[in-house]
């Protein structure tokens, strides 16, 4: 007979916040936030920030007389130390079980089906390496289908006595949790369907999940099907073990509108050349390049929208190629004396760099020379610092950059911002 699954989700608690807190332990236990790119609504929350009311979403300048009454350190996004502090963490997390499936930058699944151990021992010791290790705390959630995972996960997270640790598997009473977790906090609920759900009633888990088959198909689609059957302890999600993002997009909101063609040109080179770095990093190629541009979205009157698209003949991740992509679409829906707030570029239909199919007219040595250079100048640019070495035309002093006042070193990854011991 087989043996019944098991599944763990390990969650970085406030991850950002908690990524700030390693190098700069004077906050540890003061109210702290995190912000988005130009500083300008809150993206991450420590515990003592969420309890002064402080939401996720919420615009700086809403919370400013809280920041300033109760002292709450406040950080600019910070992603090249984010994104090496979760590599570090998602290595330490695959030595519990090379089955891994790393969701997101700091939630990753584990399978430990094949596990011959104490399963609260084994919870326990990942909450406790992870945090030795990295200085990062974690939540663990154990159960019998990753949904389940998601839920026991956030019950860790909000019940201390817990230890950061919390195991579904063999709770006596599972119908219970299901009764008392909110139908918008299921894992492929959420706001997706919250005005079906709102509209037929169901406030909880445990409603859903005793919904009819054909009632839960109809109305919410065979993934709302999945949920439901995974809701009943029947594992129909499985670990995505190799998979890969299904987009990539980088945009920005400009401090001020920008009107000049050369102006939005400089933008789309910086953009493509984030963009380049993101592909590469992920070992993922495109065909499919769209890229955007629009006005401001509370001007009712005279909101404007323009996009394009280009599909290429071979996949790619070339920064060279994502900029020439780039600026031939934007000389197509630009317009003279428009004042654009903000712009992006978008990918779609990414596959492996190592499964990608060639184009029998394709040049692949020439493809091979320019994939070299942009990983060479990657290379360059993670050891010395961003853009030690870019393209000429990248103009890095531009009004579309992005504003981080508040923005802390890059400890991990810049040599010159490496942290002094004293």
């Amino acid at each position: 007979m087989s043996r019944e699954k098991i599944f763990a989700l390990v969650d970085c608690n406030n991850f950002y916040v908690s990524c700030e807190r390693l190098f700069n332990p004077i906050i540890k236990n003061r109210p702290a936030v995190v912000l988005s790119n130009n500083d300008s609504c809150v993206i991450s929350r420590s515990n003592e920030a969420k309890n002064l009311g402080i939401k996720m979403g919420d615009p700086l300048f809403k919370i400013e007389n809280k920041i300033n009454l109760y002292n709450i350190a406040v950080f600019s996004s910070n992603f090249s130390l984010y994104g090496d502090i979760s590599s570090r963490v998602m290595e330490i997390i695959r030595k519990f079980s090379p089955d891994i499936e790393i969701y997101s930058i700091d939630e990753a699944f584990i399978n430990l089906t094949d596990i011959n151990m104490n399963l609260d021992n084994y919870g326990i010791s990942i909450v406790k390496t992870v945090e030795q290790w990295t200085g990062i705390p974690v939540s663990v959630g154990m159960a019998t289908t990753k949904t389940l995972a998601k839920i026991a996960t956030s019950i860790a997270k909000k019940h201390k006595k817990f230890r950061g640790f919390f195991n579904m598997t063999r709770h006596s009473d599972i119908k219970r949790i299901l009764e008392i977790t909110p139908i918008d906090d299921v894992w492929g609920i959420g706001h997706k369907y919250a005005k079906k759900t709102k509209y037929f009633r169901i406030e909880n888990a445990y409603q859903f999940s005793k919904l009819p088959d054909t009632f839960i198909k109809k109305y919410f689609s065979v993934n709302g099907l999945k949920t439901a059957m995974e809701l009943r302890g029947v594992s129909v999600i499985p670990m995505e073990l190799f998979s890969t993002r299904k987009s990539i997009v980088v945009s920005r909101s400009f401090k001020e509108p920008l009107m000049e063609l050369d102006e939005l040109k400089a933008a789309f080179v910086y953009f493509s050349t984030l963009a380049g770095e993101k592909l590469r990093r992920e070992r993922v190629e495109t065909k499919f390049i769209k890229i955007f541009i629009k006005t401001n979205r509370f001007d009712k009157g005279n909101y404007l929208y323009n996009e394009d698209f280009m599909l290429l003949p071979n996949y790619t991740n070339t920064t060279k190629d994502i900029i020439n992509t780039s600026l031939l679409l934007l000389n197509r829906i630009y317009h003279n004396n428009i004042k654009y707030k903000k712009a992006g570029i978008l990918f779609t239909n990414l596959v492996s760099s190592n499964n990608k199919q060639w184009d029998i007219f394709c040049n692949s040595a020439e493809y091979k020379k320019k994939n070299q250079l942009s990983k060479s100048m990657d290379t360059i640019n993670k050891r010395y610092g961003s853009y030690t070495v870019k393209y000429a035309n990248i103009n890095l002093s531009s009004k579309f950059l992005p504003s981080q006042k508040r923005k802390s070193k890059e400890y991990t990854t810049n040599w010159k911002e490496l942290a002094t011991v004293k």
